[in-house]
């Protein structure tokens, strides 16, 4: 170093010399405002997706349960109509039954 001017590096401009507002006391918790309020929308951005996913899960369960009524209220109706076609079955063999006696 034989005394020549060393470079220095520019100095860091103050806030308020670029349009920035000057620090205020406040400013240091700004970050965890912000950080706080960011937390938030992506939470509520998980809640609509949970909430969507709900939704989507007991429209499907109301789904199968229609379904499932529908299956039976088909069975019931099935057996229904055996019962009457048995029924009908022994009304006839009661009828011939009846017509062998006559006969004899």
């Amino acid at each position: 170093m034989d005394g020549a001017p060393t470079a220095q590096p520019p100095a860091a401009a103050a806030p308020s010399e670029v349009g920035l507002p000057a620090a205020t006391p406040w400013q240091p918790g700004l970050m965890a405002q912000m950080a706080t309020a960011a937390a938030e929308v992506v939470a509520g951005k998980s809640l609509l997706v949970s909430e969507q996913s709900v939704r989507h899960y007991l429209e499907e369960e109301e789904e199968e349960e229609e379904e499932e009524e529908e299956e039976e209220e088909e069975e019931e109706e099935e057996e229904e109509e055996e019962e009457e076609e048995e029924e009908e079955e022994e009304e006839e063999e009661e009828k011939r039954g009846g017509e062998r006696n006559q006969q004899k």
